[in-house]
């Protein structure tokens, strides 16, 4: 019984709890919707946390477990399951009519919900499993700016800055180079970038490589996949090569910078992908050789120099702590420290780190090492700049360019060493070894130079020169030193080394006991005479240099010379020689090499001398004897130069001496010359002074020139030379000769092919330069390699081509061809010769004064069977044609005939000048027809003139217009057009015909649109300076103004300079104005870019525009210049006012104006805060109509940044500064105020100032007018009674010049206010006031009222001259006071009849007193002793400048005070009469 009551009441138990289970689906639905939830975002997050662990395996170059992907995948299936699943529980199901809930479907969905969060559970956690429990955060994006130092921002980087930033985000760069000298700053400069990049999120990753100068290719395989953290599974490179490229292929976009490479890295090699591979993938590499970023197809390559002087200084005082606070002897100091270190960054950084808080001694030695070249101490930590060079030199991979480096270093610092010099100096030293010719040796040399130039440890100079900066020579000071082969320069004292050990020496002053036993190279600069005890120590001597190091030539003793029998290069400067003996002994003598010496005879060489000798050079030598013939005995010789030698030859002159450049010496060098049969290269030069475009440096470059000033076409040697020269200058060709070409050279054999330069000048015989129409039916090439011809003062050259054309032409490679004073020319190309001048690039025409045409028909100038036998059909000719200059060409009449200028789209320069016939620059031809019309409209269209950047335009006084407005449109490059002395130009832009459609005049605004700079001047007729289409279709500006876009026009984006000179006529900048823009109420335009803009002498100019609804802003305008103009552009209307106006304007000058106002700004015109101007500098002149310069509400206007302001013949100004000015300048130093004869007050006094002294003793004590007022001086302003009112009481801390002269009604200064003087204890007005004037004030009583501090602390002259009611010079309530002038120096007081303070003086040392009855003084000197011996020793110490002192006692005027006074009178004409006999000598004191 007990048993089956156990059972039953088991069964009914499990029944009950079963039921009850079953029952919570209906009663916690909610809650399992909930936890559902709740689940669903776990099981999100764990999925989310997969994926990334997922990518981040992929990352590191590995696949994930496919049970990961196959859980990822189920995941995102469960995710969308839930969802549907939480849809269908949140959409509730009704029964009974919606009275009841349907609890079948209750139960199901319920029972669903539960099973589904237990599935999740478990689900959730597996997933867990796959996701480790840490991993390396992602760095914080700001990491990079805390950690590194903020590069200084100088200019001299923002070039190179800006150029990485545009190839960083040009996306056909993909490889860029950044190279310079090594510790120059490219790191820091690549890290500026990087952090740029990263800010602006350019790249998915940003990677920095340091490579160094040992690049393994596993090491930097490691630091790239440190980066990216991952690690390198296999141990091979080429695997790991796969594995890298395999990951970085993963980013959309990554940037890699390579720093510090040295050599060709192979990017494949390390894993990096290529462009055509991977197209986001860019790299930036740093080297100090720009031939590795040429190795590396960098397509952009920037250098980044060193800094300035300035630069390096700024640089200093950061590094080493200098502030305001530094004594100046250390700041001294440092600033000689800093130019020593030469702008390198590296250096300039270690050292004065090394310096900060570190005594002036310490200064003191690391300057004298620097001076003398001696390494410094460099602390543990800092960058050793001397480690950092020597680098750079170990890693040369020649011994060539390393033993040139050493060399280098021998010459003195900041030394432009000439190539020519250092080349001659290297081979004869063996830096190339023995070499067959010297040719072969110079190859070698040059390409060492280029080497170093490229490993930036040369830098290259202008003029073929070279320089080593003196960072650099020290570096290599030490390593000669260290190698044994030390190199010494001294320049100023004698030279001390230890003994045996001098290899290189560069001296001048050589002393007698210096061993010299191993000395190679010797320069030497001195007057010695004798060298025996010196050269015979020197066996080892390879090169020797002797200058005599002044002017004049200094006699030698040859006979030293002679122990020299190792001496490969010998060279001389400025000596007398006595003979040539000294070279019989010298058996290894490769180059000889005299310079301004005088000669006994032209060097006689023995054979065993002359059997080695490959260069010699005579240059600017006296030559006694003319033996020149013995110049074919030297049987080797490669190169010779003889350059504008002299002699005494002709004894039928009159003074029995004759100059080189003579025809008679000229003739006689080459009647004993001839041309020795090894000879490679020449210069033979004999007259250059009469060839302005001859250039020494070539002669060394192209290796044959020939110059002479006298050519024989009879002589065989000269015509010889001129076959094979590559730089040809001829002068007075003679001998019956009208043409170059076939009378002085066939046409057969290819003669003067090899000419890179021809100048031909004075020669009247020819009559042209080629003629060949005799061979009209061969195929010849003439001159197929030049690219400079000049032509000059041929009076008989007719034409320079008489020729048939082959399919090349001639001088295919003329680049640069130059005309002048050739009178005989009418025409200078036809179009079969223009057509062959492919390459021509300059084209220069001076003073042709029959010249016509520049191009002509071949009809019209003779009969051709040329393809071009019409000049009316449009051609493309002058392609590359880029500067075109035309002077005084008077019989010219157009530039180019219009049928041509489609093919000019490369021409950037255009200049015109003197042209008086000139009619049109593009000349208007007719086409034949329909056809031809079509033709030339679409040459225009195509681009006439789309690249001309400069046109000037002077003197042509028959031009009426400058372009037409279809040539106009195609400026699209024109940024420079300068227009003078036109007096018939009545339009820059005019239409060809009567506008058909509308559109065509309302896009004009498309013209000059690059338009920079407009100067315009003496112009008579012109009205207009735009035409009025220029503002019909204008571009939109955004604005939020009530007008809106369509209103607001923007014409010139770019024009900077605007200036218009001397145009009488001028009334308008846009001429009359179109009804296209009738509907609008307003239009208004805008000069976006102008920023100076310059009328003067444009007496009728009204206004920008002919129309009152124009108005005009100009956002970006810093100097307005305005003379003799009606009127200004200052004034408006616009509901912004002057700050929308002139925001910007810095510079107002304006001179002979009838304006009236200057700024204005109504009341109902304000909005919020004051308008704030930029004002700087102001300068009004003789503008008598000008009542107000500022007229607005009070407090309307700010003048923050006004500096200086010059006020002159403003004859009906009343106020300076109105109440509508805000009455702080802070920045005011310079007010000068002449002729102003209505002027009442400078600062309009303002009574609510004055209440709040009265209320507010703060407000008092902090209120400066003038804080940084330095110098005052106001003349001639009669009615003027107080210079400052009560308001400014104590504004003038920094006074140091006050001048007030002929205010006739002035009565005080600084006007008094007995209560102000209560609130504020009295202290100086003027503590730094150094000089005081006043001359003829008649009305003033006090200078300085009693409520101020009655001393004047700093003033060193007082000067007071016809101030007949002043009674003392600092008024006191309290009575008379004692004023104290502790530092004053010179005095002068001057018909003051009721004068009677007493003066305080300690220091006074010159004292002049005259007319003044109730003083005590008396005079110690006179105005004449001052006048002539000025004490200018006392005013040394002041900010004052002297002169100015000396200026104010120059300026007392004393006509109206003397009064018949015959005593002064007397002195006066004195002094005079002294003045002018000394005034050469007062000059030159001053």
């Amino acid at each position: 019984m007990e048993c089956l009551l156990g059972f039953a009441s088991s069964v009914s138990r499990d029944l009950v709890c079963g039921a009850l289970n079953q029952l919570r689906y209906l009663c916690c639905f909610k809650n399992f919707v909930k936890r559902l939830e709740e689940e669903e975002s776990s099981l999100i997050i764990t999925r989310d946390s997969v994926q990334k662990f997922v990518k981040h395996v992929k990352k590191q170059a590995r696949n994930p477990d496919a049970i990961v992907d196959k859980w990822l995948e189920d995941a995102i299936n469960d995710v969308h399951n839930v969802n549907q699943l939480l849809e269908e529980a949140r959409t509730p199901k009704h029964c009974c009519f919606g009275h009841c809930p349907n609890w079948i479907w209750r139960y199901h969905v319920g029972k669903k919900l539960a099973n589904k969060t237990m599935d999740l559970k478990k689900f959730i956690d597996e997933g867990r499993k796959y996701v480790p429990f840490d991993r390396i955060a992602t760095l914080p994006s700001n990491t990079l700016d805390m950690l590194l130092e903020k590069c200084m921002n100088f200019e001299s980087r923002q070039s190179a800055y800006e150029q990485l930033l545009d190839a960083v985000k040009n996306n056909d760069v993909s490889m860029i180079g950044l190279y310079g000298m090594g510790g120059c700053g490219k790191t820091t400069l690549a890290m500026e970038v990087r952090k740029f990049v990263e800010a602006e999120h350019l790249f998915e990753e940003v990677l920095f490589v340091p490579v160094s100068s040992t690049a393994e290719v596993r090491r930097v395989q490691e630091k790239i996949a440190s980066s990216l953290q991952f690690e390198f599974p296999e141990p091979e490179e080429m695997q790991r090569a796969q594995r890298l490229c395999s990951r970085l292929t993963q980013e959309k976009n990554i940037f890699i910078i390579l720093d510090d490479v040295w050599e060709k890295l192979d990017l494949g090699h390390i894993g990096i992908p290529s462009s055509e591979h991977h197209k986001g993938c860019k790299i930036l590499i740093t080297s100090r050789s720009e031939a590795v970023c040429t190795l590396m197809d960098c397509q952009r390559k920037i250098y980044l120099p060193i800094l300035t002087d300035e630069e390096a200084w700024t640089l200093f005082q950061n590094k080493a702590l200098i502030s305001e606070a530094t004594s100046d002897t250390l700041k001294e100091m440092g600033r000689l420290i800093s130019n020593e270190c030469k702008g390198l960054p590296v250096t300039i950084a270690a050292v004065a780190c090394s310096l900060k808080g570190k005594t002036e001694m310490v200064w003191s030695v690391t300057l004298n090492k620097l001076r003398h070249s001696k390494p410094i101490n460099i602390e543990r930590g800092l960058t050793d700049p001397y480690k950092c060079l020597r680098l750079s030199y170990d890693n040369l991979d020649a011994k060539e360019a390393k033993s040139l480096f050493l060399l280098c270093s021998v010459f003195p610092e900041d030394c432009e060493i000439l190539v020519e010099l250092l080349t001659r100096c290297a081979i004869g030293l063996g830096v190339v070894g023995e070499v067959h010719s010297y040719e072969e040796a110079r190859s070698e040399v040059i390409a060492a130079k280029i080497k170093l130039v490229s490993c930036c440890l040369l830098l290259d100079e202008d003029h073929e020169r070279v320089k080593m900066h003196d960072l650099v020579r020290d570096v290599a000071h030490l390593i000669a030193k260290n190698e044994n082969k030390m190199i010494k320069c001294e320049v100023e004292k004698d030279v001390m080394v230890e003994q045996n050990s001098v290899r290189y020496l560069y001296c001048v002053k050589f002393p007698n006991d210096l061993d010299c036993s191993n000395l190679e190279f010797l320069r030497l600069r001195t007057k010695m005479k004798e060298f025996d005890g010196i050269f015979k120590r020197m066996g080892m001597l390879k090169v020797l240099i002797l200058d005599n190091g002044g002017d004049g030539k200094t006699p030698l003793s040859t006979i030293c010379f002679k122990t020299l029998t190792n001496l490969r290069d010998l060279i001389i400067f400025n000596y007398e020689l006595s003979d040539f003996s000294f070279l019989s002994g010298m058996k290894n003598l490769q180059s000889l090499s005299l310079f301004g010496c005088l000669l006994p005879s032209f060097p006689e060489l023995q054979t065993d001398v002359a059997i080695t000798l490959k260069l010699l050079e005579l240059t600017g030598c006296d030559i006694k004897v003319k033996n020149f013939e013995v110049i074919k005995r030297i049987p080797f010789l490669e190169e010779l130069y003889i350059i504008d030698i002299q002699g005494e030859w002709d004894a039928n002159s009159e003074d029995n001496i004759k100059e080189w450049w003579n025809a008679e010496t000229n003739i006689e060098f080459f009647k004993t010359f001839s041309v020795p049969q090894t000879l490679q290269s020449y210069g033979i030069v004999l007259g250059s002074y009469d060839f302005e475009h001859f250039n020494y440096g070539d002669i060394y470059t192209h290796r044959r020139t020939l110059l002479l000033n006298h050519f024989d076409v009879s002589n065989e040697v000269m015509k010889g030379l001129a076959k094979k020269a590559k730089d040809l200058f001829v002068r007075n060709i003679h001998g019956g000769a009208k043409s170059m070409i076939p009378d002085i050279f066939q046409i057969e054999g290819g003669y003067l092919n090899e000419l890179n330069k021809l100048e031909v000048r004075f020669s009247q015989e020819l009559e042209c330069l080629i003629d060949t129409r005799s061979h009209s039916s061969e195929v010849v090439t003439l001159f197929s390699k030049l690219h400079t011809l000049i032509i000059d003062n041929m009076e008989n050259l007719r034409v320079i081509w008489h020729c048939f054309l082959p399919a090349n032409g001639p001088f295919e490679n003329l680049e640069n061809l130059s005309l002048s004073y050739c009178p005989g020319l009418t025409s200078l190309f036809t179009y079969g010769v223009a057509r062959s001048l492919v390459k021509l690039k300059i084209l220069k025409i001076s003073r042709c004064d029959g010249l016509k045409h520049i191009l002509t028909d071949e009809e019209k100038a003779e009969k051709s069977q040329d393809e071009f036998t019409s000049g009316r059909h449009p051609v493309q000719i002058f392609q590359n044609l880029q500067e075109v200059e035309v002077f005084r060409c008077r019989e010219v009449k157009h530039i180019f005939p219009a049928n041509i200028v489609g093919g000019l789209t490369q021409l950037k320069v255009l200049e015109i000048e003197e042209c008086e016939k000139l009619e049109e620059i593009i000349g208007d031809i007719v086409p034949l027809t329909e056809q031809d019309r079509k033709e030339l409209d679409e040459i225009v269209e195509e681009g006439t003139l789309s690249s001309l950047a400069s046109l000037r335009i002077k003197g042509c006084g028959k031009l009426g217009s400058i372009f037409t407005t279809s040539i106009a449109k195609t400026l699209t490059s024109l940024e420079e057009l300068f227009i003078e002395s036109c007096k018939s130009l009545k339009d820059i832009v005019t239409h060809e015909s009567i506008v058909e459609d509308e559109h065509d005049c309302e896009s004009d605004i498309s013209i000059f649109q690059s338009l920079k700079k407009l100067h315009i001047s003496y112009c008579a007729l012109l009205v207009g300076i735009f035409p009025v289409s220029f503002v019909g279709e204008l571009n939109e500006i955004d604005t939020d103004d009530e007008y809106g876009k369509e209103n607001m026009r923007a014409i010139f984006p770019n024009l900077k300079e605007l200036s218009v000179y001397n145009c009488s006529q001028l009334k308008y900048m846009i001429d009359q104005y179109d009804v296209a823009n009738k509907d609008y109420k307003e239009i208004r335009i805008q000069f976006s870019a102008l920023e100076i803009l310059s009328l003067q002498y444009v007496p009728k100019f009204v206004s920008i525009c002919s129309i009152n609804t124009l108005t005009v802003t100009w956002p970006s305008l810093k100097d307005f210049h305005c003379y003799s103009c009606l009127t200004i552009i200052t004034s408006t209307k616009d509901p912004k006012g002057i700050q929308n106006h002139l925001p910007t304007l810095q510079t107002l000058n304006i001179k002979h104006s009838a304006v009236e106002r200057i700024f204005c700004l109504n009341e109902h015109e304000m909005i919020g805060q004051p308008v704030s101007l930029r004002l700087e500098n102001m300068e009004l002149y003789n503008v008598p109509q000008l009542t107000y310069i500022w007229v607005g509400p009070n407090n309307s206007l700010t003048l923050q940044h006004l500096t200086t302001l010059y006020i002159s013949y403003c004859g009906k100004l009343e106020v300076i500064f109105p109440k509508s000015i805000v009455r702080c300048l802070p920045q005011l130093k310079w007010l000068t105020i002449t002729e102003c004869m209505e002027l009442k007050q400078i600062m309009e006094e303002d009574e609510s100032i004055l209440l709040s002294f009265g209320c507010d003793k703060e407000a008092s004590k902090n209120y400066f007018a003038f804080p940084n007022l330095e110098k005052l001086e106001i003349i001639e302003c009669a009615k003027l009674e107080v210079v400052f009112p009560k308001s400014v009481l104590r504004c003038l801390p920094k006074l140091k010049l006050l001048k007030i002269r002929k205010c006739k009604e002035l009565r005080q200064i600084i006007e008094g206010d007995k209560n102000l003087s209560n609130l504020v204890s009295p202290q100086p007005c003027f503590p730094k006031l150094e000089a005081l004037l006043v001359d003829h004030c008649p009305k003033l009583k006090r200078c300085v009222s009693e409520s101020a501090s009655h001393d004047l602390p700093n003033l060193h002259l007082l000067a007071i001259n016809g101030a007949y009611e002043l009674e003392e010079l600092v008024g006191c309530k309290e009575g008379k006071i004692k004023v104290e002038l502790p530092r004053l120096k010179l005095l002068i007081f001057m018909h003051l009849s009721n004068f009677s303070q007493e003066i305080e003086l300690h220091n006074l040392k010159n004292c002049i007193v005259y007319k003044c009855p109730k003083l005590s003084l008396t005079s110690t000197t006179t105005l004449q002793k001052l006048w002539l011996h000025f004490p200018y020793k006392d005013f040394i110490n002041t900010e004052v400048r002297s002169w100015e002192f000396e200026d104010i006692v120059r300026s007392i005027d004393d006509y109206s005070t003397i009064n018949g006074s015959s005593e002064f009178a007397s002195s006066q004409v004195r002094i005079n009469q002294s003045m002018n006999m000394n005034i050469n000598k007062i000059k030159k004191s001053r």
